[in-house]
């Protein structure tokens, strides 16, 4: 939705994907929130005065193991799919929808890093559990971020 409460001059409104990606309702409607989207922004010339958001972790296919989660596959297909489907070389603020408890939090640093130079996202917001992880590593504390407990 493009988000409208922003009323200053220098506020950019926010352009958000939140549905995009997700496989219920069926797999069949999934990107079509984005392509909308990505069709609204192109007629309205809006594009560099929006603050553009997508996210991923959640499953676009349950047929396929690499469709889902935080691994560096799934995520760097996600964002191509998105920025296909919106019509736009790059998104502003990339979100990761939870921890999977499968992917390293290396790998998933590294993947948003790796998008980030290369110019897909310009940022990237992992879970809080991303900066925290290290430390429970270090501690031997519970490998269960709090969200996942």
């Amino acid at each position: 939705m493009i988000n409208a409460r922003a009323r200053r001059p220098s506020a950019a409104p926010i352009a958000s994907s939140s549905t995009a990606k997700s496989a219920i309702p069926p797999p069949s409607s999934a990107g079509e929130s984005e392509k909308i989207l990505g069709r609204l922004i192109e007629r309205a010339g809006v594009r560099e005065r929006l603050v553009l958001t997508s996210k991923a972790t959640n499953t676009v296919d349950p047929t396929d193991p690499n469709a889902s989660g935080n691994g560096r596959k799934h995520i760097m297909r996600a964002v191509e799919a998105s920025l296909g489907r919106l019509g736009t070389d790059y998104i502003d603020l990339y979100l990761l929808h939870t921890w999977d408890r499968i992917t390293p939090v290396e790998e998933v640093v590294h993947t948003l890093d790796d998008l980030v130079r290369s110019g897909k996202i310009w940022r990237a917001w992992p879970p809080t559990w991303a900066a925290a992880w290290p430390r429970w590593r270090s501690t031997g504390s519970s490998p269960s971020p709090p969200s996942a407990r």
